[in-house]
């Protein structure tokens, strides 16, 4: 099995960066490449550097999706860095910003890849004023961003769940890890959980009495309205499932009274009673 928990993610994050620090290992030597990307020597992670890490602030969903269509240096595997990558280039001996001057970099808070399962409207963040490391922010906030490619450490890539127009009967199940997603929930039916590098996790809908699935979006539309869908992670991936009522009603007839209704699953219609 190849995800990991958030816990076990966290775990693997307080480990690496003991390990870098308590045992003297290179953070750096950094070498500025001059094409606004900077390679930490230490670590073979290159990141972004220049004045998109410095303005805009981004909500997290939105980071995401600005790492994942950079193209800059001539590469285009950008990515939202995980906790433990982002931690690694904090320099404590510093603060306001507490990093390497050969970065640009504002004295506040930039996101991680990191979600929270359990709270998935919340993710880590570090504050370079003075390099504090998991902090929870919620999602809707706004932060810096500074993505990374390469690397030598496992990463450990979001998959979000996304429900519309369903309500708390519609639910988004994964088979591996902890999506157990909810339509109409006060986070608008939004889950989300990590998984490492070419996970495959299959995605199940389930409708709520009287409700069906209407088509997968984003990066599961191949998926059509199956109701099981596969998902290769290999970056941060977005799935919308769209739930709607399965019966409509035709014009004529009032309410609580015998109507014709259309049933579009079945592509027929019904006398429905109790419509």
């Amino acid at each position: 099995m190849r995800y990991f928990k958030l816990e076990t993610a966290l775990a693997f994050a307080v480990m690496g960066l003991l390990l870098l620090v308590g045992n003297g290992l290179a953070i750096g030597p950094y070498t500025d490449n001059g094409d606004q990307t900077v390679t930490d020597q230490g670590t073979g992670l290159m990141w972004e550097n220049g004045n998109n890490v410095t303005t805009p602030m981004r909500e997290w969903a939105n980071a995401l999706a600005y790492c994942e269509n950079l193209t800059l240096g001539g590469y285009t595997d950008w990515r939202l860095p995980n906790i433990l990558e982002l931690g690694s280039i904090v320099d404590y001996n510093k603060k306001n910003p507490a990093i390497d001057p050969v970065f640009s970099a504002a004295s506040d808070y930039y996101w991680s890849s990191t979600s929270n399962a359990s709270e998935p409207y919340r993710a880590l963040s570090v504050d370079f004023r003075y390099g504090n490391i998991f902090l929870w922010l919620n999602k809707n906030m706004d932060a810096y961003v500074r993505c990374v490619r390469g690397g030598l450490y496992p990463s450990f890539y979001p998959l979000t769940i996304s429900i519309a127009d369903g309500d708390s009967t519609d639910i988004v199940t994964s088979n591996v890890g902890d999506i157990a997603c909810h339509g109409g929930s006060p986070n608008s039916g939004t889950c989300a959980d990590l998984y490492t590098d070419i996970t495959t996790v299959t995605l199940r809908a389930i409708p709520g009495s009287g409700h069906a699935l209407t088509g997968w979006g984003i990066d599961c539309s191949a998926c059509g309205d199956s109701r099981s869908c596969n998902v290769t992670i290999g970056s941060g991936k977005r799935c919308l499932a769209t739930f709607e009522p399965t019966w409509t009603r035709l014009p004529g007839g009032t309410s609580r009274a015998p109507a014709l209704v259309w049933n579009p699953y079945k592509n027929m219609a019904s006398l429905c009673v109790l419509c």
